[in-house]
């Protein structure tokens, strides 16, 4: 199969392009499957004699393949809605779906920019043998171009270019802007496609032009290119301008040929996490996760579930390491060793690629059903990265199922902390403290985790010390409690930090804000 990827800005032609070079290619016989690429799902419309085909978003299930003119083979990957989702890991999927379908040629009709790792799985070694690159000779499209050879220089650097397909808006001033980015990238401008009214003609049709005015200029110009993309004699670098240069290009300035310089950044994290007491020297890459802390916490809460909306390992290995942590310290403790109650939503690549929430709704309903109505709602870095609204989900299934589903604040800083999430765990417990009758000569103990200083021993020896004072320990912030236990955390009389680490001072000045206490 040879394999050609269509790229270029949003609105320079691509789809048109694409899809009359899929008809050329397929008039003597070759088999042709041609794919849409674009979430907006209308490259193969002209194919398919005006008709929109089944997406494979709509349906992931479902063979994706529909035959169009010729018998070519049309996909369309489509995506989920607007906002939702993360179209490029279905580009994934879907050529994962495709990949034993045999033909003579495949056809990549990509959306307007190599914009993530998702996207540019068309264009990485060995799943493109040529690319073409549309453009006019507008600023922003000449600029997209550029861009797509920025991003083809990192993941295919090597010679897969063809040449520039310059779509003509009709602007005389536009072909010298045009050839002078061509020269200076050093690869050609293997067609020039003129403006007409038959391209508006066979769209209104919903015909490609090659199929309705076979004998025109234009169709005769498409078909040099699909002669000039079966032979391929000749291919090349992606050889990207500066910043600098493409502002020459854009000021009519002769270019510069300034090569961009990557910085090289040392990776040095000392001191990091020095809240946990915890100082990591050198070039030492500091173990990181998104919502270890969190999940960590919330399930010391024995009758709040945690909720973790990402795959299902990431659950099991908060949940081995939390039951090892506590029967490392069961046999120095006298309470009852909680149940995690740690939920996953099996967050998996299709619906990454969807985004549909079925999972979420699943994992509350699965929850409720045994018996909890506390739940913390907290991201992985998978949710994280496709920017999934967990904030307006926790609130919508609180009404929609009458639980408390609770949203947890991810760090600031994405991967900053092997605790991520601590803070915004401790910032939603905190918030739930209200104002409550005092229980005279009673003490709040305040301390980042309560695995050592909640043994048995420990807490006989500060209740002894305590009672001296005429004290006794009312509540452990946070030991294994009940989200009872939290909401009355200002019946105690007064609050006592156990160490001055930066983090127990954040969680004692946020309870002073929140409570005033």
């Amino acid at each position: 199969m040879f394999k050609i990827a269509v790229y270029g800005k949003g609105g320079v032609g691509k789809s048109t392009i694409s899809s009359n070079l899929s008809f050329l290619l397929s008039k003597d016989g070759s088999r042709v499957l041609h794919v849409g690429c674009d979430p907006k799902h209308d490259s193969t419309r002209l194919l398919m004699h005006g008709e929109s085909i089944c997406t494979f978003s709509q349906d992931t299930d479902k063979d994706p393949v529909h035959i169009g003119i010729n018998g070519i083979s049309c996909v369309e990957c489509g995506g989920a809605d607007p906002g939702k989702g993360c179209a490029g890991k279905g580009l994934e999927l879907l050529f994962s779906k495709i990949s034993d379908i045999d033909a003579d040629y495949r056809v990549c009709d990509v959306l307007g920019d190599v914009v993530c790792g998702g996207f540019s799985i068309t264009a990485r070694k060995g799943n493109s043998d040529v690319i073409l690159i549309v453009t006019s000779g507008e600023f922003m499209s000449l600029y997209a171009a550029n861009n797509i050879l920025r991003g083809l220089k990192n993941i295919n650097p090597s010679s897969s270019i063809l040449g520039l397909v310059f779509n003509s808006r009709g602007d005389p001033a536009e072909e010298v802007s045009v050839k002078r980015f061509s020269e200076a990238i050093c690869i050609p401008i293997i067609c020039r496609i003129p403006r007409s009214e038959l391209f508006f003609k066979a769209e209104q049709a919903g015909e490609t032009l090659c199929s309705l005015y076979p004998e025109s200029d234009e169709a005769r110009i498409l078909s040099h290119l699909a002669e000039f993309v079966k032979e391929h004699a000749e291919m090349y670098d992606p050889r990207p301008l500066s910043e600098e240069s493409m502002m020459d290009l854009a000021a009519g300035r002769p270019i510069r040929q300034i090569q961009e310089e990557k910085k090289r950044v040392k990776c040095n994290f000392e001191g990091f996490d020095s809240e946990r007491n915890l100082t990591y020297l050198g070039d030492f890459v500091m173990p990181a996760c998104t919502s270890h802390g969190a999940a960590d916490g919330a399930m010391k809460i024995r009758d709040a579930a945690v909720i973790l909306h990402g795959p299902k390992n990431c659950a099991y290995l908060m949940e081995y390491a939390f039951r090892r942590r506590v029967l490392y310290s069961s046999s120095e403790r006298s309470s009852e060793i909680p149940e995690p109650g740690l939920y996953s939503t099996g967050l998996d690549a299709e619906e990454a690629f969807r985004d549909s929430g079925r999972n979420i709704d699943d994992t509350i309903l699965r929850a409720k059903r045994d018996g909890y109505k506390y739940m913390f709602l907290v991201a992985t870095c998978a949710s994280e990265i496709i920017g999934v609204d967990l904030q307006r989900i926790a609130k919508e299934m609180s009404v929609k199922y009458s639980v408390q589903v609770i949203y947890v604040q991810p760090d600031s800083t994405f991967l900053g902390s092997k605790f991520g999430g601590t803070f915004g765990l401790f910032d939603a417990l905190i918030s739930r403290m209200g104002p409550r009758e005092i229980e005279k000569d009673t003490v709040n103990l305040i301390g980042r985790w309560f695995y050592g200083a909640g043994k048995d021993q420990e807490q006989e020896a500060l209740q002894y010390i305590l009672s001296t004072l005429g004290l006794r320990i009312r509540f452990c912030f946070l030991d294994y409690s009940y989200m009872s236990e939290i909401e009355d955390f200002c019946k105690a009389e007064y609050d006592f930090q156990l160490g001055l680490s930066k983090f127990n001072n954040r969680v004692a000045e946020r309870i002073h804000e929140v409570t005033g206490r």
